[in-house]
């Protein structure tokens, strides 16, 4: 009986859930204004079938709004999870207001295309204004957006460090209760936590650097050091979950 209460005590801790690795997702939005706004600017300007281009340009107008909307939408969407960061340090709070700031003009700017839109009684002005904005998108819009989910990636992943480190601790206890029991001794698992608290430490690591660029230089460095970094706390619960199953194993379950 006294085994089982032993193990007990190292699994309560170990069968806790672990976090959700999910990063910043904005691709299928923003693959659907790419590919609207493609169909949009290669479409012709001419119907030779019809003398009157006001029902083509009505629908040209209303797709050009829908990829309006979708623009908005995902700009607000970055701007929603940039304002839920809080308890920034001022570096890192002066980032992020000029991100929004950066965000909040390019709303600006849509509301401008829209009033031009709204203005224009030409199928060729309407597919100028389409390609006018698919260029500005690209070399306007994309290097913020890209900038912006570094940056949310960045405190992504220190929340996820953080409930990595709180259930190692956990962990780490509980074993250090019962480390003086034969059954401990003679298992794997002071050695598994050990591989364990290195993973941790290597994806702390990552963390502190991936902080550090975003302050000097926004690129892509960022996202490979965050990847890195979740492979590293996958790799901590993946040791936790090794010792979960030794633990089951020993206790008959």
């Amino acid at each position: 009986m006294r085994i089982f209460l032993i193990l007990a005590v190292v699994l309560s801790s170990l069968l806790t859930s672990g976090p959700v690795f999910a990063q910043e997702n904005v691709k299928p939005a923003l693959q659907n204004i790419v590919d609207n706004l493609d169909k949009l600017s290669k479409l012709g300007t001419t119907n030779k079938n019809k003398k009157n281009d006001s029902e083509e340009i009505k629908i040209r107008k209303s797709t050009f709004k829908n990829i309006l909307e979708l623009a908005r939408i995902e700009s607000n969407n970055l701007k929603n999870k940039l304002i839920k960061l809080d308890e920034l340090e001022d570096d890192y709070s002066n980032l992020r207001d000029r991100y929004l700031k950066e965000l909040n003009n390019h709303n600006s700017y849509y509301e401008s295309i829209d009033v031009a839109l709204e203005k224009e009684s030409s199928l060729v002005k309407i597919k100028e204004l389409a390609i006018q904005f698919k260029d500005w998108r690209k070399i306007v819009y994309h290097p913020t957006l890209q900038k912006v989910i570094n940056f949310l990636l960045i405190f992504k992943g220190k929340d996820i460090l953080q409930i990595a480190e709180n259930r190692f601790n956990n962990v780490s206890a509980d074993l250090k209760k019962v480390e003086d029991y034969e059954i401990i001794k003679n298992s794997p698992l002071a050695d598994i936590l050990v591989k364990a608290e290195k993973s941790l430490d290597e994806a702390k690591e990552l963390q502190s650097a991936a902080e550090l660029i975003i302050l000097k230089a926004n690129n892509n460095d960022i996202q490979k050091l965050i990847e890195d970094e979740l492979a590293k706390i996958k790799g901590t619960y993946k040791y936790f979950i090794e010792m979960s199953n030794w633990v089951k194993e020993a206790s008959g379950k």
